[in-house]
């Protein structure tokens, strides 16, 4: 038996971002992600396979941060194609570029879940998945599993990949490739943080979901009414429906109450030891610049891009298929944050409080003694108030 309490991601604590490349980076697949008393992933070793060769410390992004902040080309837009914006989060640039990389027969990774027996969000590619699949935001952290080996192994035959996920999972594949490839687009997004998969099944639950084998959707962006977040969930037999501000998940997500402990000092969601080539995200702050919405358009996509193969993808799109406009940096910097939320001391003693009641008295019970939990009606009374612009708006539109 070796032994492995002299290794360093072990006793990272609260800055493990469980990117998982010390997993991938094992060569005798001795470490493997396991839940924490708050339901996050960490890095466990079995000591019966360990050798201590500690190519897992060597690996670790975190502990070889360079913390380096990267100039970047900040771009708006939207797809041509309004079917694409409806089915997107934001404007549509995911489907966008992925398509460009699966038209050169190349291959997407990104988060997928995968419902029945054991309902979770991981990573798959469109090897396996339809791109719709893997389009649209899903706020709860991805499990990485065994992507970074499989992306190599596409990178060694030629293959073009394109890699989608949260700053720090571009952060651990870029540490595990250790160099860059000519044929790999690595993306991430604007990064609020990430609660865990443990938390959304509890709330499932919570909402009256008791069989979580029968979801078979999950939805935080289906822009039932407009561009906005609203939580859909379907199962066989039951949906639910709520705005953010009626849902509990939800509402503790955007006050920063509910993620991981690395997030709330993240520095990697503001651009600080950021690996990807482009950065993906919706352009709220579009009125701050002065742009305007189109009517017909249900969203818009910020595009940065941090390294010239970012840039030239970009440039390179056709208006056909995406509309692209240059951005003044000003207004991406207000996006990023935006992101970030709270990061402040008082915040995460918030979040500290609200995870721990969660893990002590249950779910719902904490829900309730935080004043969480709003009456059904008043979600109603608001998807009314929505439900009637809507009419209203396709009325004055036919006069």
């Amino acid at each position: 038996m070796q032994e492995v309490s002299t290794l360093k991601i072990l006793q990272l604590d609260d800055t493990c971002t469980a990117c998982s490349a010390c997993m991938n980076v094992c060569p005798r697949h001795a470490i493997s992600m396991r839940e924490n008393h708050e339901g996050f992933l960490y890095p466990h070793v079995n000591s019966d396979l360990c050798i201590t060769c500690k190519l897992c410390d060597k690996t670790c992004p975190v502990l070889n941060a360079k913390h380096e902040r990267h100039d970047f080309d900040a771009f708006y837009g939207y797809s041509s194609n309004p079917d694409t914006i409806k089915a997107s989060s934001s404007g549509g640039a995911f489907s966008a570029i992925a398509n460009l990389i699966l038209a050169q027969d190349g291959v997407v990774f990104g988060a997928v879940f995968t419902y029945g027996a054991h309902l979770r969000l991981e990573h798959q590619s469109t090897e396996d998945n339809p791109l719709s699949a893997l389009m649209k935001s899903k706020y709860v952290q991805s499990y990485i599993g065994d992507s970074f080996r499989r992306v190599k192994e596409l990178l060694l035959k030629g293959t073009k990949v394109m890699f989608v996920g949260t700053p720090c999972q571009i952060n651990g594949l870029t540490a595990y490739l250790k160099k860059d490839y000519d044929n790999l687009l690595k993306v991430d997004i604007v990064c609020h943080g990430v609660p865990s998969m443990d938390m959304l099944r509890k709330h499932l639950l919570h909402i009256g979901f008791s069989d979580l084998s029968k979801i078979c959707d999950i939805d935080f962006r289906p822009k039932r009414y407009s561009w906005v977040d609203y939580l859909e969930i379907k199962s066989h037999r039951k949906k639910y429906s709520r705005h953010y501000l009626f849902d509990e998940y939800f509402r503790n997500f955007e006050e920063s109450k509910i993620i991981r402990r690395s997030c709330t000092s993240c520095l990697s969601c503001n651009g600080k030891n950021r690996t990807s080539d482009l950065t993906l995200g919706d352009f709220w702050g579009y009125k701050k610049a002065g742009v305007e919405l189109p009517k017909e358009v249900k969203g818009l996509s910020l595009i940065l891009a941090n390294t010239n193969k970012g840039k030239q993808l970009i440039t390179s799109i056709k208006e056909e298929i995406f509309h692209v406009f240059p951005l003044e940096r000003q207004y991406a910097e207000y996006v990023y944050e935006r992101a970030r939320g709270e990061g402040t001391k008082y915040a995460q003693k918030k979040r500290d409080t609200l995870l721990s009641d969660i893990y002590k008295n249950g779910y719902t019970q904490a829900m309730n003694a935080h004043a969480m939990v709003t009456p059904w009606y008043r979600s109603k009374l608001y998807d009314l108030k929505l439900t009637a612009k809507q009419i209203l708006k396709k009325i004055l539109k036919h006069r």
